[in-house]
């Protein structure tokens, strides 16, 4: 049972991992595709911060997976108040400058946000329905 949690750790960080490298490949792709500038709008800092909360909440929840096998639900969930409280402190103050947020700073930072979230998603459920 233990070699198989080890082994959902192990295929989290390598899948969140390639997913998070593909989705930026992609996503400077399309901007150099559509001749926009490549790292305006904090999209290194968005891929980044994305990837390590989803690293760092997914391996606290897979640490403590037996202590916390009733509530992980609402700690997940309490993970997305924590990634509100974060894009409010690294992005917000820069997307507002112009007193607005255009359409493609959220998509800067939503885009590694959603293919985090599914990642760590899936893997979460695998815990769950193991345990």
């Amino acid at each position: 049972m233990t070699n198989n949690f080890s082994s959902i750790l192990f295929r989290f960080i390598i899948s969140l991992s390639i997913a998070t490298i593909i989705t930026l490949i992609s996503h400077l792709g399309i901007l150099k595709l559509l001749k926009l500038p490549l790292f305006e709008h904090l999209i290194l800092r968005a891929y980044l911060i994305n990837y390590l909360e989803a690293l760092l909440i997914f391996i606290f929840l897979f640490i403590g997976r037996n202590k916390f096998k009733t509530s992980m639900g609402f700690i997940f969930m309490g993970n997305s108040f924590v990634k509100f409280i974060l894009f409010f402190i690294f992005f917000y103050p820069s997307y507002i400058q112009d007193n607005q947020i255009e359409k493609f700073e959220f998509i800067t930072f939503f885009v590694p946000y959603a293919v985090c979230l599914i990642v760590e998603t899936y893997f979460l459920s695998k815990i769950s329905n193991n345990n």
